[in-house]
Order: C-alpha cells, then structure tokens, then sequence
C-alpha cells in the first residue's frame, strides 16, 4: 500500500484533549467495496455462515442454514452456484443475510486461503475468473486494515494513529480498480479479515471512528510504510506528482536514524556526506518511505506520544477532522 507529520495543526493538538480539537466536517461513505483474493484468481469459491445467509443471483433465491455450504464457480463466463441441492446458473451473485442485511460469511479459495468477512458479497465473472467484492461498514474495513498492517502489542497509540490512516486512505482514494474501490493487497491498503471487538485493532479504530486527516479540507489518502530509513519522503522526492492534493513532506524520523541498517555498498572515499546519508537511508527503507513511518510511530507511542501528536508529527499541515 501507500503509506504518513511534525506539526502544526494551529493549535498544538498534542496538549488537548480530543474532545477540544479544531474539527471540521466532511461525508462519510456509506461503505466501502474491496475486491478480495485477486491474487489467488479464483475459479471457485466456498461460502459458509455460522447463521441464515441469502444467495440472490439475477434469476433465484437460494438460503443456507447455519452448517450448510454453497460452492460457486465459473465456466464461460457464467457464474453457477451449488446451493441447497440445486445448481443455479447466473451472471451475477449477492449474498447477503437472511434479512438482506450484512452478514458473516467465510470464503475459501480451495487449497489456497479462507477468510471471514462481514458485509455484503457481491460476485461477477471476468472470463474464467471469479471476482468476489465486500461491500463493508467503513469502521468494519479499518480495524481490518489496522488488523493486518500491526501486531497486537503495537502501543495503542501507534495503532489509533494508523487507523486514522487507514480511514483517511478509504475515504480520499476510493475508485482505484474497475468495478470496487479498492484491492485487499499493498496495492491499496493490505487487509484482512475483520479483528474481534476485544481486538487492540478493533478499539483503535472504534475510539478514532470518524477521524479523518484534511489538508485545505480535503481529506488526504494518508499514505504509510513501514521504516523510513530515518527520513520520509516527499512525493517530490520519489519522483510523483501531488497534483495539487496533500504534497506530503519530508520529515525526520528520531527511531529509524538510530536504527538505520547499514548496507554492503562501497563508497570511495570522497564521496559527499550528503550522498553516504542519503545511500544509508535507501539501505534502510522498508516501503516507499512517504507519510507515516509505522517504526517511528510505534517509538513514539512508547515514548508517551498521543496519536494526533504522532499524525502530526508525519503528516504537517493537516488537521484532524470529523466525518458525519
């Protein structure tokens, strides 16, 4: 994924309570549509649900009690469904809860992945491909993001900031693929599936639910990686344009210049102080190094820092905002 603040936030947000922070107002979606499993371009998939699932294709109706399964797979270009003793042809596929309502259904890929989701489940073909679409509660995708990018003894506050990110991320940069939002890869933003409400993962994103970051009041795609090598980087610096959004800028990084990997490559003895530091930090770089460095925010958390202190710290001259 894309990945990012010293700052200023016209007031200094570290010293104020969250309830007093200059907040502004920007639309939440609604949900969010991620594509899962691309990776593995699934010809087949198994649906399950420890509760009342319904399967509506453009044609039928088919509902699975709680033990029961349905095989889906592609053939031509049409979708067929396995379900309840019937085989249904069709070109498209929904599943949702017995009451149309989002549901918890586990999706395997045979002999390759199974995960659990809870949403809505939308299923198209693409040639001899099956393309599974979650369409989830915006703080549902969050924590499942947080989920996957940190571990669970990441300090709570390094967590809050990166799932501040993350919202940012799925609210600034929606329509990244041809048919959803978003991917589950690197590509977009790296998830999984969503984390249990006792999760850390689930409580940095329940006690930041609604917070955004703006730049000019625009909420900015925040994008995060993981060591920046002791400086992140402007998206000058890495060679791509801002277009007029959040330029990013570069910022040190106290944790990873004291923990900078040196590398094996040679430099002649007059090469310029400034090429050995800048070589040193490539070395060192984890990710494209742009925005929030998730080693550095993980120093500063255990150092006592707050996480609007930290998305300060890596992404200057935002403001923490308020979605409604």
């Amino acid at each position: 994924m894309m990945r990012s603040a010293s700052v200023l936030i016209i007031l200094s947000i570290s010293s104020l309570p969250l309830g007093s922070l200059p907040l502004g107002s920007l639309s939440a979606p609604a949900s969010v549509r991620v594509g899962v499993f691309g990776l593995f371009h699934p010809r087949e998939l198994i649906l399950r649900s420890g509760h009342q699932i319904a399967l509506r294709t453009d044609r039928d109706t088919c509902v699975l009690a709680g033990r029961e399964e349905a095989r889906v797979s592609v053939a031509a270009g049409v979708i067929h469904v396995a379900c309840g003793g019937a085989v249904l042809g069709a070109r498209t596929l929904r599943i949702t809860g017995g009451d149309g309502g989002p549901a918890d259904i586990e999706i395997t890929v045979p002999a390759r992945i199974t995960r659990k989701f809870r949403g809505q489940v939308d299923v198209a073909a693409a040639g001899e491909e099956l393309v599974p679409v979650v369409s989830m509660d915006l703080e549902t995708a969050v924590a499942s993001v947080v989920a996957a990018e940190q571990i669970a003894s990441t300090p709570r506050e390094a967590l809050k900031a990166q799932a501040v990110a993350a919202r940012s991320y799925f609210v600034a940069a929606r329509g990244r693929h041809r048919g959803f939002d978003f991917c589950d890869t690197t590509h977009c933003q790296f998830l999984r599936q969503p984390p249990a409400t006792t999760d850390p993962s689930a409580r940095a994103a329940e006690e930041t639910a609604g917070l955004v970051l703006a730049f000019r009041g625009a909420p900015i795609a925040a994008l995060y990686s993981a060591s920046c090598g002791g400086r992140t980087r402007s998206l000058a610096d890495a060679g791509l344009s801002s277009t007029g959004g959040y330029p990013y800028f570069s910022v040190d990084c106290s944790y990873c210049l004291r923990h900078v990997t040196e590398g094996d490559s040679r430099l002649q003895p007059e090469a310029e102080p400034q090429r050995i530091e800048a070589d040193r930090s490539e070395d060192a770089r984890k990710g494209h190094g742009i925005g929030l460095c998730q080693a550095g925010a993980a120093a500063l958390a255990r150092d006592g820092a707050p996480f609007a202190e930290i998305l300060a710290h890596y992404y200057p001259g935002t403001a923490l905002t308020m979605l409604r």
